[in-house]
């Protein structure tokens, strides 16, 4: 498993994340079929699982990069940002409802937010 890391085009900073390069892994190891639609900006994962597409994002402006957590976008296309490699991925397989991953992503938003204080 590597790295993942993207850099702020305003300030220079580059983070990184091991979380992106962790849901790739647990999509082959699942045999779930992605693709790479990476920019300059963002590293992207796409893809369908059970008739559910998904996107799967970290980068500059996504929700959760500065704190190395991914952003996620389901078939509504609303984002939930701040979750795990794990935590996708069981929103991926629909074991857990966006609602319910979205709760988990206020969680660690919140943690985000009392560490950096």
């Amino acid at each position: 498993m590597g790295t993942t890391t993207s850099t702020d085009p305003v300030t220079g900073t580059e983070y990184a994340t091991e979380e992106f390069e962790a849901l790739r892994d647990m999509l082959d190891a699942e045999g779930i079929d992605w693709h790479d639609n990476s920019d300059s900006l963002f590293h992207r994962t796409q893809g369908e699982h059970a008739g559910r597409r998904f996107s799967a994002i970290f980068g500059f402006g996504s929700y959760g990069w500065q704190s190395g957590l991914l952003e996620v976008r389901m078939d509504s296309d609303e984002p939930i940002g701040w979750i795990t490699a794990s935590d996708a991925m069981s929103l991926i397989a629909g074991d857990i409802t966006e609602e319910q991953a979205d709760y988990i992503a206020q969680a660690n938003h919140d943690r985000a937010k009392r560490e950096a204080i």
